[in-house]
């Protein structure tokens, strides 16, 4: 399934139900452009799980990537349905590639894994989705790139990102599937030399991460059923 049609699909993802985290009235702004960073980042997905889909679906853009100007229009009809990367974005995508799969815990823990998984199940009536990095006998890998390596800061990255409650929001749907998951991995990597590469098992934060996935699950239903959807600060 590609990421158009995963997006197409109407059901609760992580990336929305986080927004609950600010507000039931943040949550019904649903405002997610697709931007540069977010090209990068899936190329950067692709290249290590899917490298047949990285050729396919990415490019090297030479010209400036704006509609209005005529060469990025040719270079756009040149390559149908390919998403434009300058050469510095191809180059960097190359080198984390490269790095992720020289790792020797990165590699041996994506060996064998079905790769960009979408999952749909129903909870309590709430229709959900997640699509998963990669998924292998027991496991789930996440690839981040935080673009650090360093435990303290990723611990942080973890936390502020509320990835924790991503997990367990994908060992749910994993589980929904009659999956046996019971760890979870974040696979992180630098965007910049030395491109260095880490693996942190976040296991022992799943418990946290639901307990709060649920809180948001319940009061997604609470204003769907009340049709109120107030603020942080309501009044």
């Amino acid at each position: 399934m590609t990421h158009d049609d995963y997006t197409a699909i109407q059901a609760v993802n992580f990336s929305r139900l986080k927004k609950l985290a600010a507000s039931p009235r943040h949550y019904r702004v649903n405002h997610n452009r697709d931007t540069a960073s977010r090209v990068v980042l899936r190329a950067m997905h692709a290249a290590v799980l899917e490298p047949a889909a990285f050729l396919r679906d990415f490019a090297v853009c030479e010209v400036t990537r704006n509609h209005t100007h005529k060469a990025y229009q040719a270079w756009l009809a040149e390559h149908p349905g390919a998403h434009a990367l300058t050469v510095s974005e191809h180059a960097e995508v190359l080198a984390v590639r490269d790095a992720v799969l020289a790792h020797p815990e990165a590699a041996r823990l994506l060996d064998g894994c079905a790769t960009e998984m979408t999952m749909t199940w129903d909870e309590d009536g709430t229709p959900c989705k997640g699509r998963l990095d990669a998924l292998g006998a027991g496991r789930i890998i996440d690839l981040k790139g935080y673009g650090t390596t360093d435990q303290r800061e990723v611990s942080r990255a973890i936390a502020r990102g509320w990835h924790h409650v991503q997990a367990a929001h994908y060992v749910a749907g994993a589980r929904a599937q009659g999956l046996a998951v019971d760890r979870y991995y974040i696979l992180t990597y630098e965007t910049d030399p030395p491109y260095d590469v880490a693996v942190y098992d976040i296991t022992p934060w799943l418990g946290i991460g639901e307990r709060v996935r649920q809180e948001w699950l319940a009061t997604l239903r609470l204003c769907q059923r009340t049709e109120q959807w107030p603020g942080r600060c309501p009044g």
